[in-house]
């Protein structure tokens, strides 16, 4: 998920339109967000956490520099043209509650 994530996935041609004024966002989102991109942004979280007591150090790292660049502004964005920027709320604090619980992370 990581490396396909990208600024202006959708090509939109401004960013002072609303989601809902732009006419053919659902195709561009078809068209430039392919299905397991869409899935992984939507579910990574769910899979995290769900093995979360297998996770080391290597992969609490890869979180700490997902959720401290720009590649997290990214993902909201797949959220948004998607409509789903809810689960987002959802990701964060399930990735925040379950590395608090079992992650043997350094902070």
């Amino acid at each position: 998920m990581i490396t396909k994530l990208q600024f202006n996935i959708c090509k939109l041609e401004t960013s002072y339109r609303a989601n809902s004024e732009i006419e053919d966002l659902n195709e561009r989102v078809q068209e430039n967000i392919p299905d397991v991109l869409q899935y992984s942004c939507l579910y990574w979280s769910n899979h995290v956490c769900s093995s979360v007591d297998l996770v080391g150090e290597e992969v609490c790292e890869y979180l700490d520099t997902f959720l401290r660049g720009r590649r997290v502004l990214y993902w909201l964005e797949v959220l948004s043209v998607m409509g789903r920027v809810p689960e987002a709320i959802s990701a964060l604090r399930k990735v925040i509650a379950c590395r608090r619980r079992r992650m043997p992370c350094a902070s």
